[in-house]
């Protein structure tokens, strides 16, 4: 990529504009705070709810901050949330961009810049050795039997028999417990204490030099490699990982990575972020205050307009549009289609949820393609937007359709190449007709009124395909009485629906 134009192409959501907002307030807000002698990292929650664009938002972002000449590496959290420590994943990306640009330092800095990579890296595998066994020790049982096994092996004596740390009451655990540690000697609980206390200062001498390594490495990238600080580390999918995996890499971003000139950019639903941290602390939890612990900012990605929605479920889908149908608009129109589904949605009252669930559940039956003739979208659509809304399709499903439209049915059309507006409440009633009895039966009785100089342009629509599906059915030797196939249309979004049940 050779500039930002190039890097935000294909942003059909506008967010070109919300990446540069945020790249300007970290870039001023990092030198902001230095001038003030404030320390740490600069941490920023990217909030919008899933489908609405964050990782798109957060690739396109790390592309320009590394155009910009910023470090900056990003990391997909959901992708390696089966890993037990996430301060592994972010540590390991930074090792991995250190050697990406070892061949770019100069071989008179080589060996410093190796050896300040390697001292992050070091006491980085320091802190993590202490702080896996201390993870490891989860439940109160289990973490005083070891604690009654540490110390006597400190000790050189002989632990507690197995079958004691089995009982399974309450009372038989205690009593235990208080036997194994009467027969512990004093010597033996002080060593223990010692070892605490020493792993305990080796982590912060560890968390010290792995802060200080990790700012002479980002001073020698600035001098030597003319990088542009703050180092950028982007996290995506974090709202998508196991609970204890979100709140685990939250702690440690604040914790170990709490380094000026270092700027975190996160992206979540912070609602779904919430419902997590409230499946392990409790639903009483009051989870928005605790996030507000670690993001000095959360910007909400703001909502995108139907049509920018529209034009973006469309233009990224790889749909067949060939497969459709629409009476004064060819096949390839795009721009048709957008203005079509978010205007039907607009007047439908679906929400952005709804609207793309409305979108999905055209996109399966496109996928299916049942019958020969292409999709009549005008007629499809309503009963996917009424689907969405209902989560059913009774008998009484276009009935209720003609009464949500009717009474905004003049703002549902499209001015055609001419000018005048075309209906689609016209057409859609039309298809219908079509749909509502045997095939054979009512195109004589469109053909009996074809004539009639009140005969609709919807009508002529109609009569024409009508009469090309029964030629094909004629062909296929198909009973002329059967009703047209777009009077299974309803049943093919019920089938639909077995997919959609849990959305």
């Amino acid at each position: 990529m050779t500039d930002a134009s190039e890097i935000w192409h294909d942003d059909l959501l506008g967010r070109h504009q919300d990446a540069e907002f945020l790249y300007i307030l970290s870039v001023n807000r990092v030198a902001e705070n230095q001038r003030a002698g404030k320390e740490g990292a600069f941490v920023v929650n990217v909030d919008a709810q899933w489908g609405k664009g964050k990782t798109y938002f957060l690739t396109r972002m790390y592309k320009q901050v590394l155009l910009a000449k910023h470090p900056a590496v990003f990391i997909d959290a959901w992708q390696y949330d089966f890993v037990d420590d996430p301060y592994s994943m972010v540590v390991s990306a930074l090792d991995e961009y250190l050697k990406s640009l070892e061949n770019a330092v100069p071989k008179t800095k080589l060996t410093a810049f190796k050896e300040k990579a390697a001292v992050v890296r070091k006491n980085f595998g320091k802190i993590l050795i202490i702080a896996t066994k201390e993870i490891a020790k989860t439940g109160a049982r289990k973490v005083i039997g070891e604690g009654v096994d540490q110390i006597a092996s400190l000790a050189g004596e002989t632990p507690t028999d197995d079958k004691d740390k089995e009982k399974t009451t309450t009372g038989e655990f205690l009593e235990t417990l208080e036997k194994n540690l009467s027969e512990i000697s004093e010597a033996a609980i002080d060593k223990f204490a010692k070892t605490k206390i020493d792993n305990i200062n080796e982590t912060k001498r560890s968390l010290e030099n792995f802060k200080a390594g990790l700012k002479d490495v980002m001073a020698l990238l600035e001098s030597e490699l003319e990088k542009t600080l703050p180092f950028f580390i982007f996290i995506d999918e974090l709202d998508r990982c196991k609970p204890t995996y979100s709140i685990a890499m939250l702690e440690r971003i604040k914790h170990l990575f709490d380094v000026t000139n270092v700027v975190f950019i996160l992206a979540t639903d912070t609602k779904q972020m919430c419902h997590s941290i409230n499946a392990v602390y409790g639903s009483g939890f009051d989870s928005k205050q605790y996030l507000g612990r670690f993001f000095q900012r959360s910007y909400r990605l703001p909502e995108p307009s139907y049509s920018d929605f529209a034009n973006n479920l469309l233009l990224s889908g790889g749909w067949d549009f060939q497969s459709w149908q629409v009476p004064f608009v060819t096949a390839g129109n795009t721009e048709w289609y957008v203005d079509f589904f978010a205007l039907t949605a607009t007047l439908f009252g679906l929400s952005l949820r709804q609207f793309e669930q409305a979108i999905d559940v055209l996109r399966d039956i496109n996928s299916v393609r049942l019958y020969d003739n292409q999709l009549q979208i005008l007629y499809i659509f309503p009963f996917i937007c009424e689907f969405v809304i209902e989560r059913e399709l009774g008998s009484d499903a276009y009935d209720n359709v003609v009464k949500k439209l009717k009474s905004v049915h003049d703002k549902w059309g499209y001015s055609g190449t001419s000018g005048k507006k075309i209906l689609y409440f016209d057409y859609f009633t039309a298809l219908h007709h079509l749909a509502s009895g045997p095939l054979h039966t009512v195109l004589e009785n469109l053909y009996s009124k074809a004539n009639n100089a009140a005969f609709s342009p919807a009508n002529r629509y109609i009569l024409r395909i009508g009469g090309d599906e029964q030629q094909q059915r004629a062909a296929n030797r198909v009973h002329p009485e059967t009703p047209s196939d777009l009077s299974n249309y309803t049943n093919l979004i019920v089938h639909v629906k077995r997919m959609h049940e849990q959305t």
